[in-house]
C-alpha cells in the first residue's frame, strides 16, 4: 500500500468514518474511493484535494511528506430540504441541492438546511430565501429558534419559550403572535434547533 492510502486508512479509522462518510465530506462516489483506499487506482488531483479538505488535514501529511496533520476545518456537503423534516431521519427524496459547511465530524450527519419561504422570523435575521441549518439532535433552550409542529401540524421555524408545564410558539416578526400549549394535552414536538442562517444570495 502506498504511503497515502496508509494514511487515509488510518485518518478513516481513528474518525469512525466509513466510505459512504467520505464520500458525504468530499462529494466523490462511493466507488472511486473504495478503489482509492484499496489502492486498485491513483487519485487524481481534484480528488486528493478533496479528500484532503474533506478529512480537514494537509496534503502533505496525507502523501507522507510531514508527520503532522495540519489541521483545516473539514468541509461537509449538508442537504437543502423544501420542507422541514418531520422525523430524525433526512427524506432523500426531499433534497433540493447542497451547501457546503465546515464544523465538527460527529454534527454532519445530524444536520440540514431549510429554505425559509416566509417572513415570520425576519426580527431574528431570517428572511425569505435564506436557508436556516437545522440541528436534530442539539439540545434546545428557552428562547431558541426550532423547527416545532403542534397536534401533527406541518413543522414550522418558531422561537420557543418553556413555562412550566407550558410551551410558547412565537413569530419574531414586527407583529408576533405567541401561541400557548399545555405540554400535558398538546403534542408539541420539536424536529432540531436552528443553529445558524446562510443570508439570501449567498
Amino acid at each position: 500500500m502506498s504511503v497515502f492510502t496508509n494514511k487515509l486508512a488510518f485518518i478513516l479509522k481513528r474518525n469512525g468514518m466509513s466510505i459512504e462518510d467520505l464520500s458525504a465530506v468530499t462529494g466523490i462516489s462511493t466507488l472511486i474511493l473504495t478503489e482509492i483506499v484499496s489502492d486498485y487506482c491513483n487519485p487524481i488531483v481534484d480528488y486528493l484535494i478533496k479528500i484532503a479538505r474533506g478529512l480537514g488535514v494537509s496534503l502533505d501529511y496525507l502523501s507522507g511528506l510531514c508527520e503532522t496533520p495540519q489541521t483545516h476545518e473539514p468541509t461537509y456537503k449538508l442537504p437543502v430540504l423544501d420542507e422541514i423534516s418531520p422525523s430524525s431521519v433526512i427524506p432523500q427524496d426531499n433534497i433540493q441541492g447542497y451547501v457546503t459547511a465546515e464544523f465538527e465530524y460527529r454534527d454532519y450527519k445530524s444536520c440540514y438546511f431549510f429554505k425559509i419561504k416566509d417572513d415570520s422570523m425576519k426580527n431574528a435575521k431570517m428572511g425569505i430565501g435564506d436557508k436556516a441549518m437545522i440541528h436534530l439532535q442539539r439540545p434546545v433552550g428557552s428562547g431558541d429558534i426550532v423547527a416545532v409542529s403542534v397536534n401533527g401540524s406541518e413543522p414550522v421555524i418558531r422561537r420557543i419559550k418553556f413555562d412550566g408545564r407550558f410551551v410558547c410558539i412565537s413569530t419574531d416578526d414586527d407583529n408576533p403572535v405567541t401561541e400557548r400549549y399545555d405540554s400535558t394535552l398538546d403534542d408539541v414536538k420539536i424536529h432540531g434547533k436552528v443553529v445558524c442562517i446562510i443570508a439570501y444570495p449567498e
